[in-house]
Formats: C-alpha cells, structure tokens, sequence
C-alpha cells in the first residue's frame, strides 16, 4: 500500500498558481448592444447642440439624408420601428491633461437600442414619471435578446459601464467632431453671422 502512495506522489506534477480575477476585472463578452453613458463634462454635447453643434433645424436635415441613404434599419438588431441617428464617439482617455471624445460615424439605430445606449438617460426618465418599470423591464429583455445573454451578465455590463462613467467623468474633456467638423464650423460661422452687431 505505501508503494501505491509514493508512485502517486512522484507522478503528481506541481500545480500552476492560478491567479483569480476579481469579478469586476473579468473583461465582458464582445455585445452587438451597449451602455453608452457620455462622461458628465460632455453630456449633452452632440451635433444637436444650438451653439457648439449644427443646432436642431440642420441635425434634423442631416438625420432624414442619413436615413435616406442606410436605410431604416438598425444598425444593431435589425428593427426597422422608431429610426434614429445615433451619434458613435470614441472615447480616448488621457493620462494627463485632457481627454478626447471624437465623434467617428452616425449609425441608424431603433428606438429600443437607443433607450439601452443611454442608459442613464432613461433611468432619469423613469425616476421623472415619463416611462414606466414595464418599459425598463423591455429595455432590459430587448439588450438579453439582442446579445443572446442573461439577466446577471445585463447587471453585470450595467455595473461595468457605470464605473467606466465614473472614471470618465472625473476627467477634462475635449470634443473632436471628426468628419463633421466642417458642417460644425459653417454652422456656427452661419449663426454668428445673423447675431445682431
């Protein structure tokens, strides 16, 4: 018997340290739909804006000739209800002084989608009486459905996405307009042009 135990003993190899990753810093699956929240500094920066972007009557322009051109179809599952042009930015944060947010395409998007990239902006809408728990929980199963995923990986990219928000919005930021620069530029030159003197 003792034979037995010591032929085990010298076939065992030594074990690998595994090192265990917090929760928090295991890296999420790739999702076709995400939280979007826009660090707090820029919220509500985008081509909309009336002083520092195209201003309403000319994103609207823009927004029918984008819908024209892809389709109404959304960019993430298809859904062809409620259209909507939807700003993607590219957050590239700076160790020192500012970051930069550039603004790099305008994809169509439903509804739905829209509601689940800006998060924070409905759970305000919800905390204002203007949507209900119902639609919440919609919101909630259409992210499940579209990523094909469950309701603790939804907490989970919830969690996730509120922490990089955190990070984010504690930091100076810049706005880079990208290719739209130059309709942003015409647009303000355009307004301070009828400015009275």
């Amino acid at each position: 018997m003792a034979a037995k135990i010591v032929a085990k003993q010298e076939k065992a190899r030594p074990r690998k340290k595994v090192a265990i990753k917090p929760r928090d810093e295991i890296p999420e699956p790739p999702l076709k739909l995400r939280i979007e929240k826009v660090p707090q500094p820029i919220w509500k920066m985008n081509l909309r804006h009336e002083t520092l972007g195209l201003g309403k009557h000319r994103w609207d322009k823009l927004r029918k000739t984008i819908i024209e051109d892809k389709g109404a179809v959304c960019a993430i599952c298809g859904d062809t209800e409620k259209p909507r042009a939807h700003e993607v930015w590219e957050y590239r944060e700076a160790d020192k002084g500012p970051s930069t947010a550039r603004l790099v395409n305008i994809e169509i998007i439903c509804d739905r989608c829209h509601y689940v990239h800006h998060w924070g902006m409905t759970l305000e809408l919800l905390a204002g009486g203007h949507i209900g728990q119902d639609t919440i929980a919609g919101l909630e199963a259409h992210f499940r459905r579209v990523n094909g995923c469950t309701e603790a990986d939804f907490r989970r990219h919830v969690l996730v996405t509120s922490a990089e928000h955190q990070r984010r919005s504690a930091k100076k930021w810049n706005v880079d307009w990208g290719d739209f620069a130059p309709m942003v530029a015409d647009a303000i030159a355009s307004r301070a042009s009828r400015r009275p003197k």
